[in-house]
């Protein structure tokens, strides 16, 4: 503690637990959560043993968002890799909600593409998005035991 007085340091406070912070955007979006590069770990941690990798990131993406202005022409997209932060070092206002993920999930190397529009509710319905064939610029890697 400082002495509000003079300004010096005065009694030292015990440390009794963790310090937590957390901010909450108060509007919705949609998120659509890539990788880019492959962890084995991956497919345990969500439970399933295959893969679409895409091969033309860029016409995927030029797909995708074709598809999202047909249903919702309003929403912004936006797309960049995920920022990982060490919690116990991390400076809040740095923080971009989009796009920030605690570094114990670093080897994820997560990409991100997001679609916002001022004023959408937290309770939004789920978005499915209908891009046709993509054997083109994708394929699908099914891993067998």
């Amino acid at each position: 503690m400082v002495d509000p007085t003079t300004g010096k340091p005065g009694e030292t406070l015990p440390i009794i637990g963790e310090i937590s912070y957390s901010n909450m955007m108060q509007e919705n979006f949609y998120v659509m959560c890539l990788t880019d590069g492959y962890s084995p770990r991956l497919l345990d941690d969500f439970g399933y043993d295959a893969m679409l990798i895409i091969h033309n990131m860029p016409r995927f993406t030029i797909r995708i968002e074709k598809a999202m202005r047909l249903q919702r022409p309003k929403m912004l997209m936006g797309g960049n890799n995920v920022h990982y932060y060490d919690p116990y070092r991390v400076q809040p206002h740095s923080l971009t909600p989009f796009y920030a993920k605690n570094f114990r999930y670093a080897y994820q190397r997560e990409y991100r593409l997001v679609w916002h529009q001022p004023g959408l509710p937290l309770d939004s319905e789920p978005l499915w998005l209908e891009i046709g064939s993509i054997s083109d610029i994708a394929s699908i890697c099914v891993l067998r035991d």
